[in-house]
């Protein structure tokens, strides 16, 4: 683990005892700041301050300490959009300052978060947005995203780049033959493209026909978007399209920005709009938001699955994606609470394991058994395993411009007997097994191994097949009509049957209160579940097991060891929720 090989050098270089030392000096200032932080009042006139530019994941924050080594110690995104939400309702927030540009958000998130900031502002409050630049290498996300505020600043120098869409895949069926290596796949679905990537040297007319098609579909939802936002047509947008991208005065002429100026004249806006206001950070509002909960509503558990799917335990530290049995613990975990009324799967995945999305299904299956309803709600992918572990839901929702569905299969491997000659190496051995060689990278397939292979793929592919057609009550038929590892649009699922609702993670969770009979005026509270292990109470769960790990290497003074361990323990109960610290009010500027 690359955790321990750095800490089995600091210990090493600087002795355990002041490691350890060392260690609990730096929770105690990162404990103080993240409690002070989170201690800061909401004034009574704040505008909130919000930074685009920043990635806002999917992924489950399995514990504090894996978020601080794997960097991703920021604000969810579902956090971010049910918090604009509730600043919608908020009477102490008068407005929402932004800054944009080159967004790492995909086309999903960006319409989910358009929605929280039109409907921040149906309740009479303002959001403004500045960008030094609008999509500067091409594209239409950051437009389209900043086209949702009500009005946009656009730095002198800056551009406008809404360019249109632009979907490219390349080819590696040369590149291989170059080195003496043949991609043998196959494919269950004239779809499914990423098989073709790699057997041929240019797109088949097949995946070029479903790729326009979906391309066209997303094409449209930004048109009609920036055409509604910005007061001009659908034709007047296309017709900036094609003519794109524009300097900031052609920008302020053609109305796609208000105003061409920096980022402190923005802020000056606010302030004359919203007198005597503070500023705060998102982050931080969302913290009081966390703190002021009321206590005692209905729970929906939200269980996210973000990345690849794969078999097996996620690792305590550094790991991504969907590692099944870890979701499929987490799934009975939820099932199992009586406090869980309702779940909501948040899903942001391109797919991976068959074996491992059949399992995570299975697990969908046993909550749903238990009579809590499973509302899965579609981040920008749920496509292939991803849309395998959504079939089963009881209600699924996406996003207009969710790529989901692609229900095919695809599988092989690279024989690289062409390789081998070219680098003077030769391999010799002995095989017990008619089909031993079936996943040897030095033989092609034989005959026998062939036919067992290809059947393979043919069962994989009807049972992917028959969980969609028994989740989504069609018939075999039917779903083979839209199978065939088509990827699809959210609004094109919509109309496929693949997908029940269009809308957000605010949608699937009021779909998930309503499936588990809550009355539709009581608020629910939403809660990661599992939740994830604070910083203190990690590292002081690890602590016994770095002490035996590396007690072989150096000298761990017991007494100190027990002083460290202490202080954890202390620093673990002051941060639970059922701890009251009293102490004079204490202001954090934002």
């Amino acid at each position: 683990m690359r955790i321990g090989r750095i800490l089995l050098w600091l210990f090493a270089v600087i002795g355990a005892g002041t490691m350890l030392c060392c260690m609990a000096a730096i929770l105690i200032v990162l404990h103080l700041r993240v409690a002070l932080h989170e201690a800061q009042p909401t004034p009574a006139i704040t505008v909130l301050r919000l930074d685009l530019n920043r990635s806002y994941s999917e992924a489950p924050a399995r514990d504090s300490l894996a978020g601080l080594v794997q960097g991703t110690n920021s604000t969810p995104f579902v956090e971010l959009v049910r918090t604009l939400h509730h600043a919608a309702l908020d009477p102490r927030v008068k407005g929402l300052v932004a800054r944009l540009g080159n967004t790492p958000l995909g086309l999903a998130q960006i319409q989910d978060l358009r929605d929280a900031i039109k409907d921040f502002r149906s309740h009479g409050k303002f959001a403004y947005v500045f960008a030094e630049s609008l999509g500067e290498l091409g594209g239409m996300r950051d437009y389209y995203l900043a086209s949702a505020f009500e009005r946009i600043w656009l730095q002198p120098v800056g551009t406008v780049a809404l360019t249109g869409v632009d979907a490219e895949a390349p080819f590696l069926k040369g590149a291989l033959a170059k080195l003496g290596i043949t991609a043998d796949f196959s494919r269950r679905g004239q779809y499914k493209s990423a098989e073709t990537e790699l057997t041929q040297t240019a797109m088949p007319a097949s995946d070029k026909q479903a790729l326009a098609g979906m391309a066209q579909s997303l094409f449209d939802q930004v048109v009609n978007g920036v055409a509604v936002s910005r007061g001009l047509t659908p034709d007047q947008v296309r017709k900036l399209v094609d003519g794109a991208p524009y300097m900031a005065g052609e920008a302020v002429i053609d109305k796609l920005v208000d105003v061409v100026g920096y980022q402190d004249e923005m802020e000056d806006s606010a302030r004359a709009k919203a007198v005597g206001a503070r500023f705060v950070n998102l982050r931080t509002y969302a913290a009081s938001v966390r703190a002021d909960e009321p206590r005692g509503r209905p729970v929906v558990a939200l269980i996210k699955a973000s990345g690849t799917i794969t078999s097996g335990r996620a690792d305590d530290l550094g790991s991504t994606g969907i590692a099944a049995d870890t979701l499929s613990a987490a799934l009975h975990a939820a099932a199992v609470n009586h406090q869980v009324r309702a779940v909501v799967l948040r899903i942001d995945s391109p797919g991976g394991s068959e074996g491992a999305s059949e399992t995570i299904w299975h697990a969908v299956e046993r909550l749903r058994a238990t009579g809590k309803p499973v509302v899965v709600s579609m981040g920008d992918e749920a496509a292939s395993g991803g849309y395998y572990i959504a079939a089963g839901a009881d209600r699924i929702v996406a996003e207009p411009g969710t790529l989901t569905g692609s229900i095919g299969v695809f599988g092989g491997k690279f024989v690289a007997d062409g390789l081998w000659p070219k680098l003077g190496v030769s391999w010799d051995g002995v095989q017990i097994g008619a089909n031993a060689t079936i996943g040897s990278i030095n033989h092609p397939f034989s005959p026998s191994e062939r036919a067992r292979f290809e059947a393979m793929l043919d069962d994989s592919y009807k049972g992917f097949v028959s969980r969609v057609a028994n989740g989504r009550h069609m018939s075999t038929a039917a779903v083979q009509q839209i199978a065939q590892g088509h990827v699809w649009t959210g609004q094109q699922a919509k109309d496929n049957h693949l997908v029940d609702q269009l809308g957000g993670i605010d949608d699937a969770v009021a779909a998930a209160a309503k499936l588990a009979k809550i009355p539709a005026n009581q608020s629910v509270s939403l809660v990661v579940f599992p939740p994830p292990h604070s910083l203190i109470a990690t590292l002081r769960n690890h602590l016994g097991d770095l002490a035996v790990t590396f007690l072989p290497f150096a000298a761990i003074d017991p007494a100190e060891l027990a002083r460290v361990q202490a202080l954890l323990d202390f620093l673990a109960l002051s941060s639970h929720p059922a701890a009251q610290v009293l102490a004079p009010p204490i202001e954090v500027s934002p």
